[in-house]
């Protein structure tokens, strides 16, 4: 903790600062900002106490928040929720579809699978990752997110990368989850000891050929595709959910992101 001595509000204001300039950019005024973060802060503070198995209360969130009773009696009958993305289980079962056996064509590539009727495949595949999972909302949701799509023979897996021009929320949905872990990774990196660390690294180069701009965005995105294809094909091995091995206790997570900016000058 010694080697790590910047206070807890400098260190808020710096993961601030992405934020703040999206703000500004998209004209989000202070007042809003403050809103949304009442909101957001009342929000997470039921959920810690709902997770402790304490009842919510204005009094418990007023203590954990530092905000007056009358504010979060005024946010909690307005009713206002910044939704808080859950594990994707589309991933894992579009994992599970990419490296189970049971849904590999001979040369291992995911099967066209039958969906209509009780014992359709791809209701025993949604299934294998959760008995929760209703077969018919999760074909709908793949739907959406163009990550699949209906054949003749039945629906089947669209591979590679998604984009979410078409589905702006689900580009949010990712941009929260890494922002969180990316946080967390960085925080455990900092503050606590560890014989392996967590992956953290940042390449740039700040004076790139202009022409040479779509040819360095195509090879980073060509090469991530593939560097993620390797890891899901690596990780999939290592899955409670994919290899069911009798004695061995599953439950451990695994987060690998990546991303890429590239712009012409200022």
């Amino acid at each position: 903790m010694n080697r790590f001595n910047r206070s807890k509000l400098d260190i808020l204001g710096m993961m601030l600062l992405p934020a703040l300039r999206f703000c500004l950019r998209r004209l989000i005024s202070v007042h809003e900002i403050v809103e949304t973060l009442k909101i957001v802060l009342i929000d997470l503070a039921g959920k810690e106490i709902q997770k402790a198995g304490g009842e919510i209360t204005v009094s418990r969130i007023s203590v954990m928040t530092g905000m007056n009773r009358r504010e979060v009696s005024r946010i909690l009958q307005d009713g206002k929720r910044i939704k808080d993305p859950d594990v994707d289980l589309t991933s894992r079962v579009t994992s599970t579809w990419e490296h189970d056996e049971e849904f590999l064509t001979q040369t291992k590539r995911p099967r066209v699978l039958s969906y209509k009727g009780r014992n359709s495949e791809f209701k025993r595949l949604c299934k294998k990752v959760s008995k929760d999972i209703n077969p018919a909302t999760m074909l709908f949701e793949l739907l959406r997110r163009d990550s699949v799509e209906e054949t003749p023979n039945g629906v089947k897996l669209r591979q590679g990368v998604s984009f979410h021009h078409e589905v702006p929320e689900r580009g949010l949905e990712l941009l929260t989850m890494d922002t969180d872990t990316l946080i967390r990774s960085v925080e455990e990196n900092l503050l606590e000891t560890k014989d392996q660390r967590n992956l953290h690294i940042r390449t740039e180069y700040d004076n790139i050929f202009i022409d040479d701009i779509p040819k360095v965005r195509r090879w980073i995105f060509e090469r991530g595709q593939q560097f993620h294809k390797d890891l899901r094909d690596f990780l999939s091995n290592h899955d409670k959910d994919i290899n069911n091995k009798p004695g061995k206790e599953g439950g451990g997570r695994v987060v690998v992101t990546a991303f890429s900016w590239t712009m012409p000058p200022d």
